[in-house]
């Protein structure tokens, strides 16, 4: 099969390069993917893991106790998946079901009026069952939008 691949590379200068690839359905053996070298040492890897997300909490959620525990052993017990590294949404994120902040104005930020309802009812619960099969598990909070009360454009998602 034929196509074509269009690339940029801003550390060459070169931008919306096109050029024809093809396409073969070989079967490779996975030992040519990746090659171990291990005296030659360039980053270390810390873990590998996922992101806890309000639509996997719903998710969850729905789910049976029996197969909330088959998800979390898959995933976080040491014996299968060992997932050592989790980012956790600060307010809402692309994979919420909504756009919601801790906060709804410049007085309730003022005043310390937060609201975590969110995140208790859907992420918590998930995280809690990922701790404790993996309580060492390195957790990253990052933002994807501040509240709508301190975008410079009204609403979320901001700038």
């Amino acid at each position: 099969m034929k196509g074509r691949l269009i690339s940029s590379d801003p550390y060459r200068q070169q931008f919306l390069v096109e050029r024809a690839v093809s396409f073969s359905h070989r079967q490779r053996d996975c030992s040519e993917l990746i090659s171990v070298l291990p005296r030659h040492t360039l980053q270390q890897i810390d873990g590998f893991g996922g992101s806890f997300t309000e639509g996997a909490g719903v998710v969850f959620n729905s789910m049976s106790e029996k197969t909330k525990a088959q998800f979390l052993s898959l995933y976080f017990s040491a014996q299968e998946h060992n997932y050592t590294l989790a980012r956790m949404p600060i307010q809402s994120c692309d994979f919420s079901l909504g756009n919601y902040a801790y906060v709804d104005s410049s007085a309730d930020l003022q005043q310390g009026r937060l609201s975590f309802s969110r995140d208790e009812a859907h992420l918590i619960p998930l995280i809690s069952g990922a701790l404790r099969l993996n309580p060492h598990m390195q957790m990253l909070a990052s933002t994807w939008s501040p509240p709508a009360c301190r975008n410079t454009k009204t609403g979320m998602p901001g700038r």
